[in-house]
């Protein structure tokens, strides 16, 4: 799966002038994740598990 990364992501509402809203979440598992998307406007969703300074893309919804 081609799948967009959070810098193209950033990148992409930078040059449309798009805040990017983050949602935190508590994962099923007990753990913090958190979606990304562009505020107000169509785009990609992306879902992150976090452990520290760490990300970790998920191929599901986060919380889900």
């Amino acid at each position: 799966m081609n799948r967009m990364t959070l810098e193209q992501m950033l990148t992409q509402c930078l040059h449309k002038n798009v805040p990017a809203r983050v949602q935190p979440v508590l994962g099923r598992d007990g753990k913090v994740e958190f979606y990304i998307h562009p505020d107000g406007a169509d785009g990609a969703t992306l879902d992150f598990q976090v452990s520290n300074n760490e990300l970790k893309p998920l191929d599901r919804a986060a919380g889900g």
